[in-house]
């Protein structure tokens, strides 16, 4: 489901955020049971779902999920989930094929999302939760401004205003250029 208002697709030099869609379920299932995935969400062993009910499952979670390719090529999961009354949400990003991360492809599907909802009405904070010990994930974070806000024995949450997310220099990603956005699909 889409809040009125966000953007369907998004693009910028061969990525691109679209609606999930019930042709992604099988490879939506294998990148978020992979092992390394797994381990990053806390998860121990494998998960028993058929890849039909986790779809299913995250569209009934997600506010608002976006497929990311890259070059035609489905490579992660970006959206939003548990949009509270003081305007926050959580986000939940994943590059699920090791070959695309550490290319700058997480930056630019959380820039161009962040764009979307510069001006929405409902949100101005986006909050995510890391594994402490998930050393990269929370430097990733960090970089992209946000601030930790809080945690327990295992979780740091981080959450930025959605208005500074381009404080940092950051907004336009790694080559400086503005996303597109395209509605016309």
């Amino acid at each position: 489901m889409l809040i009125a208002g966000t953007r369907r697709y998004m693009n910028r030099e061969g990525l691109r955020l679209r609606p999930l869609r019930l042709t992604d379920g099988p490879a939506v299932a294998r990148m978020l049971t992979t092992k390394d995935i797994l381990k990053a969400s806390g998860k121990e062993g494998p998960l028993e779902i058929s890849w039909f009910r986790l779809f299913f499952l995250l569209r009934k979670i997600f506010v608002i999920s976006y497929c990311i390719e890259y070059n035609s090529k489905r490579i992660g999961l970006i959206g939003l989930f548990d949009l509270l009354s003081d305007r926050s949400a959580e986000l939940a990003l994943v590059i699920a094929d090791p070959s695309a991360r550490r290319r700058g492809h997480g930056t630019s599907a959380f820039n161009l999302l962040a764009g979307a909802l510069e001006n929405h009405p409902f949100i101005e904070n986006l909050t995510v939760s890391v594994m402490r010990e998930n050393l990269d994930a929370l430097a990733f974070w960090r970089r992209l401004g946000f601030k930790e806000t809080g945690g327990d024995g295992k979780m740091q949450r981080l959450t930025i205003r959605i208005s500074e997310a381009g404080k940092k220099g950051n907004y336009t990603g790694q080559k400086g250029r503005q996303g597109t956005h395209d509605t016309t699909e």
